[in-house]
């Protein structure tokens, strides 16, 4: 079956349509209101232009679709999977100057991961952060003739679950220069770099185990959660936000899975400790 929806993806990547070598007008296509993932019933659609107060010239926008897939309509979402492989493709074969994208980034998966999500720029200084709840995660990044500003593509999902896959299309523009891992900042020391991606990686791997662990083991993962929220100083804000949200989502997870009131309890109080460092 899985076969059966990569010939359609690939069918559909190459409808003329899309403008067959046109990577950049297919990338427009499938994040545009007549994209096939967007005609979906259960898409819901948030969009904010930013505009310069002085000038009045835009500076920032931001495109979000939240999507309801079919597991019958998959192959939408395989389409644009595999528009992401046909671009990386293109650029190592040439076909696309390396000097017209700004980044190319993606994930399968939801396992352990060492990073703390990829930062999207909406404007010179607000972003939307990616990668770190969905399943998997693609974005590319491609730069407008004037260089200055570049134009992101991202789309997240969860694989299917009771017949429909959901996840968002996103497209944020803003100013080159903001399109960055959060899991690193300009000018910070590398040893805190490395030292805040290796505490994320333990952030992730105790969420991890802590999901599904029996009751003898639970107090385990507790206790290194907290000793680890305790060790937090050198993550920085973008980081403490992702770690904030990730506990939010294990703590809500938690509460329906295991209902239990003290494990609950604790979380909440973690979640607080990096609040109250963020506030700081």
């Amino acid at each position: 079956m899985k076969t059966k929806y990569l010939i359609i993806a690939l069918a559909l990547l190459f409808a003329p349509t899309v403008m067959a070598q046109d990577y950049f007008a297919k990338l427009r296509y499938y994040y545009g209101d007549n994209s096939p993932i967007v005609r979906q019933q259960n898409t819901l659609k948030v969009h904010n232009t930013f505009l310069n107060p002085e000038t009045g010239e835009r500076e920032g926008e931001l495109t979000v679709y939240k999507f309801a897939v079919e597991a019958s309509n998959v192959c939408y979402i395989d389409s644009v999977k595999v528009l992401y492989q046909s671009i990386e493709n293109a650029m190592n074969q040439g076909e696309i100057p390396k000097r017209n994208i700004s980044t190319l980034w993606s994930v399968n998966g939801n396992k352990d991961r060492g990073y703390a999500g990829y930062r999207l720029y909406h404007n010179a200084s607000d972003y939307l952060i990616v990668g770190t709840d969905a399943d998997n995660c693609y974005t590319v990044g491609v730069i407008d003739d004037n260089s200055q500003f570049r134009t992101t593509y991202t789309i997240e999902w969860n694989e299917a679950i009771n017949d429909s896959a959901t996840g968002r299309l996103i497209t944020t523009y803003a100013p080159i220069k903001h399109s960055t891992p959060t899991s690193s900042s300009i000018g910070e020391p590398l040893k805190n770099q490395k030292n805040s991606s290796m505490w994320m990686k333990k952030m992730f791997f105790y969420l991890s185990k802590l999901k599904d662990a029996d009751n003898d083991s639970r107090h385990l993962y507790l206790s290194a959660l907290f000793s680890l929220i305790k060790s937090s100083d050198m993550l920085n804000q973008d980081d403490l936000r992702v770690a904030i949200g990730q506990i939010k989502l294990s703590k809500e997870e938690f509460e329906r899975k295991h209902k239990d009131a003290s494990s609950t309890l604790l979380l909440q109080q973690l979640t607080e400790i990096l609040e109250a460092r963020l506030s700081r």
